[in-house]
């Protein structure tokens, strides 16, 4: 990744704005889906004590 990094840095400006926000979209989903399985386990683990008392 350091060698694509150094290569984005020599990139024109507007290349580089372009890239940062194709990774910023790919942080951001990934960010959603992992709080999407919280959230998921979070609901399974409530059934489970509904269940139980």
């Amino acid at each position: 990744m350091r060698c694509q990094f150094e290569t984005i840095a020599r990139m024109p400006e507007q290349d580089q704005q372009l890239v940062r926000g194709v990774l910023d979209a790919l942080i951001f989903k990934n960010q959603a889906r992992a709080m999407t399985r919280v959230t998921e386990s979070e609901k399974q683990l409530a059934r489970k004590d509904s269940k139980k008392g």
